[in-house]
């Protein structure tokens, strides 16, 4: 018998959360249990996206009424701030991957001066994996909470990556 990942996404309807919907509903190893938004909760998701043929039926609940017992993993495609305040409720309950960029840098000074905002979870940023999986696979498999990077920092430091390691150039000023 199949074991599956039985996972949710928060922030279904966003531009993150559709793109993962698509993603996952053609994954043969995870499947879709919840689904959640901040304002198009009651509806069948096909209501809101027709052309994605989900799997299964999934009503749309509040980002808040997911019930992550149920769960493996749970993706938050939440805005930063707002992610942090839904994490706040579901931490150390279930496997996270973040894709807002709350937990992506380690050090809370960096956070307010990249984001201009206070962390609202300073302490556990450091609980958390930069996602980055071409260079931190071995550290992802291990982890229970995963930031994942956004596109820019992707597309710059996967390239960059040999070039350090090898010390082919200096890094001191790379932003």
């Amino acid at each position: 018998m199949n074991k599956f990942i039985k996972t949710a996404i928060i922030g279904c309807t966003g531009y993150t959360g559709i793109e993962l919907v698509k993603l996952i509903n053609k994954h043969k190893n995870v499947k879709l249990i919840d689904l959640g938004s901040k304002s198009q909760f009651s509806k069948e998701f096909s209501d809101i996206c027709p052309e994605i043929k989900l799997s299964n039926k999934i009503i749309i609940k509040k980002n808040n009424e997911i019930d992550v017992s149920k769960l493996d993993l749970v993706f938050v495609c939440l805005p930063h701030i707002e992610s942090q305040k839904y994490i706040l409720n579901i931490i150390d309950k279930v496997k996270i991957i973040d894709l807002s960029g709350d937990f992506r840098l380690k050090k809370f000074e960096d956070y307010k001066k990249w984001y201009n905002n206070d962390h609202n979870l300073p302490h556990q940023i450091k609980n958390f994996t930069y996602g980055l999986s071409e260079i931190f696979n071995h550290e992802i498999s291990k982890s229970q909470n995963i930031s994942v990077p956004g596109c820019y920092p992707t597309s710059i430091l996967i390239p960059l990556f040999p070039l350090i390691k090898n010390k082919l150039i200096k890094y001191n000023n790379i932003i």
